[in-house]
């Protein structure tokens, strides 16, 4: 088959290889916001807004992946491993990472990134045999695993829009479709996906509880979704209520293992098992999907980091030590080779954070209770190894010997505007002969 472009019939893709980068150059990102994960018995991959990281149970540590190993797509939206081992990263841009832990390198597909259109994010990615199905802003791809090729690219299901945002997608015998304006299933038969008429399409006026549909999968011998508004099962050729103890709840994932079901919703965790439904963790933080491996257990993408729960449900937080946030608006160095970096305004701060070539250390109102506010716009390392931190607002903290110091109206007579004195803002300073 040809690989179809709405603007374009391409007859290869764009691929490009990347060894990885050995330079002098190292990436420090901020990795909390964990959108994906993929757990596999030794361990889990990450797909995050900073760029990827690995967990390895077995030495209880991470690797990083950023621009400086070659990887291209940063605020990465989801993750899958192909058969051969290879792992697949989808970007918010469009871009398609291949990373090839044997052989430490990168391959990059830049046909969706380089497309016009507007909206190009890669929702979802997950493995059918030798194929990648992508899952995007605007359709459906399906990847060659092996030469990285598109073969085919759906835009159309139905009577749905053109270009309608698909969520996952799913091949069982047939394939499955959860979109913004409903399900999309394959009829029987149907050769020509690219028609739409190829498709069977269902949406709120055939039983499901939201247009607005997320995962399906196959649990036990039923055709299931999840929508934002509970879960459905398909009867013949309408949607029938399921797990109505969900309703009114976004599902955001669900794992199918067995003959149970393993369900992530408005950040609780669920098992359904003979009918039993068990709340089994619920997460202080925002959660984003799931993924299950009957060795590694239970791993969350989260707000915070991967949150692993193990056989016996034992919690734990998987992230890389860094920077508190990837808001650097001002950095400086002091003599003694310290990294010290603000983090913004605006109550857009988070504090300020150092790095003292090894490890990162975030300093905020929570773990630093002197400190007025995480509001801090401007550093300044001066020549003794104090290091000035400018607020927004709030005046000025000085830190050196691990000694922090707070300086404002009340102990400087600085002034702040003229209706409201107290507020400071510091946007410089610098050292006198």
């Amino acid at each position: 088959m040809n690989y179809k472009l709405a603007f374009l019939f391409v007859i290869l893709s764009v691929v490009i290889t990347y060894p990885q980068q050995f330079t002098n150059w190292k990436n420090y990102t901020d990795m909390k916001e964990v959108r994906n994960v993929h757990a596999f018995s030794n361990g889990v991959w990450a797909a995050t807004g900073g760029g990827a990281f690995l967990y390895s149970s077995s030495s209880s540590s991470f690797t990083t992946l950023n621009k400086a190993e070659g990887l291209q797509g940063i605020f990465l939206t989801t993750v899958t491993v192909d058969k051969s081992g290879k792992v697949w990263f989808g970007s918010a841009n469009g871009t398609i990472d291949i990373f090839n832990p044997d052989e430490n390198s990168f391959r990059v597909i830049l046909d969706i990134f380089n497309s016009n259109h507007i909206n190009k994010s890669i929702n979802d990615l997950i493995l059918s045999g030798d194929t990648i199905i992508v899952s995007s802003d605007f359709g459906v791809s399906l990847i060659d695993t092996d030469n990285l090729l598109f073969f085919d690219t759906f835009f159309k299901f139905g009577d749905f829009p053109t270009n309608t945002k698909v969520n996952s997608t799913i091949k069982i015998d047939l394939i499955y479709i959860s979109t913004d304006e409903g399900v999309a299933i394959q009829k029987q038969n149907a050769v020509n996906l690219s028609a739409p008429e190829s498709w069977n399409v269902y949406n709120e006026d055939d039983g499901l509880p939201s247009n607005k549909t997320l995962r399906a999968g196959k649990f036990l011998s039923d055709i299931i979704v999840s929508t934002d508004n509970g879960f459905a099962k398909l009867s013949d050729t309408t949607w029938v209520p399921f797990l109505p103890q969900f309703n009114g709840k976004i599902i955001s994932d669900f794992v199918i293992t067995g003959d149970s079901l393993l369900i992530l919703a408005e950040n609780k965790v669920y098992l359904y098992n003979s009918n039993q439904l068990n709340e089994l963790y619920t997460s202080p933080n925002e959660t984003n999907s799931l993924s299950y491996n009957n060795t590694f257990g239970i791993a969350i993408a989260g707000s915070k980091g991967v949150i692993h729960l193990d056989a016996s449900l034992t919690e734990s937080l998987l992230v890389p030590n860094g920077p508190a946030a990837n808001q650097f608006p001002s950095t400086s160095v002091s003599e003694d080779g310290v990294f010290w970096s603000a983090s913004g305004k605006d109550n857009l701060g988070v504090g300020f954070y150092k790095f003292d070539k090894t490890t990162w250390t975030n300093f905020n109102r929570s773990n630093t209770p002197v400190l007025p506010t995480n509001d801090f716009y401007y550093t300044y390392a001066a020549p003794d190894n104090t290091v000035f931190l400018g607020t927004w607002g709030r005046g000025f903290v000085t830190v050196k010997n691990d000694v922090i110091k707070v300086f404002n109206r009340q102990n400087t007579g600085m002034q702040g505007i003229p209706n409201a004195p107290d507020f400071i803002v510091i946007t410089g300073a610098g050292t006198d002969s």
